[in-house]
C-alpha cells in the first residue's frame, strides 16, 4: 500500500511543478480524474491531495495577462477589468482570492513616476486628466493636513495647554466630530485620485 501512495504523491507533485495555466481547484480535478482512471482509490488520491499546498499566484498573473492582452483591443479601464475577472472566474480562479496587480502597480515609485508622465506627454487629454487629478490630491492632502492640526489645537485647547481662539466652535466634542469628518472626506479625496488615475494607467 504504500508503494501506491508513493506513486500518487509523486504524480501529485509532478502535476503540480508543471503547471502553468490551470487554477488549483481545476488541478485538483484533473490530477483526481487522472489518477482514478489509472486505477488508484480516490480516497488515497484526495487525502494526499489535501495535503499539498498549490501556489496558483504566478499562474493566475500569467492568464491575468494573458486575458488582458485579449480583451484590450474590446475594452479598456474598468470594463476591462471586469472582463478579465469574468474570464478568470470561468477558468476556475476565485475572484475573491484574486490579488493581481495591474502593470502600473507592479512598477516601483520611480518607475510609476515615469510612467505618468510619458502617459501625460502623450496627447493633451492625458495631459489635462494627470493635470485634474493632481490638483484633486493636492486639494485632499492640504484638507487632511489641516484637520489633523485642528485635532491638534482642539486636543491642546482641552488640555488648557495652548489655545489660539481658532477653533470652529466652543464645544470641542463638536470640533473632534468636525475634524474627524473632514479628515475621513479628504484621505477618501486622495484615495479615490488616486484610484482614477490607475484606472487610467491599466
Amino acid at each position: 500500500e504504500d508503494v501506491w501512495l508513493e506513486k500518487i504523491e509523486k504524480y501529485i507533485d509532478k502535476k503540480i511543478k508543471t503547471n502553468h495555466n490551470s487554477s488549483s481547484n481545476m488541478l485538483k480535478i484533473k490530477i483526481t480524474n487522472d489518477l482514478i482512471n489509472l486505477g488508484y482509490l480516490k480516497e488515497d488520491i484526495v487525502h494526499i491531495l489535501n495535503r499539498k499546498p498549490i501556489n496558483e499566484d504566478d499562474v493566475i498573473k500569467k492568464e491575468y495577462e494573458k486575458a488582458k492582452r485579449t480583451l484590450a483591443n474590446k475594452y479598456n479601464g474598468k470594463e476591462l477589468e471586469n472582463k478579465i475577472k469574468e474570464r478568470l472566474f470561468r477558468k476556475g480562479f476565485h475572484i475573491s482570492n484574486l490579488k493581481v496587480k495591474n502593470k502600473f502597480e507592479r512598477l516601483n515609485k520611480n518607475e510609476k513616476k515615469k510612467a505618468i508622465e510619458e502617459f501625460s506627454n502623450s496627447n493633451e487629454s492625458n495631459a489635462n486628466i494627470v493635470s485634474r487629478i493632481k490638483r484633486l490630491k493636492v486639494i485632499g492632502i492640504i484638507g487632511v493636513i489641516y484637520s489633523i492640526g485642528m485635532f491638534i489645537l482642539d486636543f491642546l485647547k482641552e488640555m488648557e495647554i495652548f489655545d489660539i481662539g481658532f477653533n470652529h466652535f466652543d464645544n470641542l466634542i463638536l470640533n473632534y466630530i468636525i475634524d474627524a469628518c473632514l479628515l475621513i472626506f479628504c484621505a477618501f479625496f486622495v484615495i479615490k485620485a488616486n484610484m482614477i488615475l490607475k484606472e487610467f494607467m491599466i
